[in-house]
């Protein structure tokens, strides 16, 4: 914690990174993210590459989701 860095002017960088690491909250990913990750992509790829309108390819997503992760 009392790391001092010559690169960084000798900044405390062993306490700058300390205090930020302490900040970090962590993502937590469940076993369906990888798939919700897909489905919300596609959507956004569709409307960037003008094959369908945001709230058209919103709805699709939304459906995709209910049917491949729904409870």
């Amino acid at each position: 914690m009392n790391y001092t860095s010559e690169y960084f002017n000798d900044a405390p960088v062993g306490q700058i990174y300390s205090e930020a690491a302490e900040r970090v909250t962590p993502i937590l990913e469940g076993p369906e993210s990888i798939q919700i990750e897909k489905i919300l992509s596609d959507a956004i790829i569709r409307v960037q590459d003008g094959q369908d309108t945001p709230e058209s390819s919103w709805d699709a997503a939304m459906n995709s989701l209910e049917r491949e992760i729904g409870r």
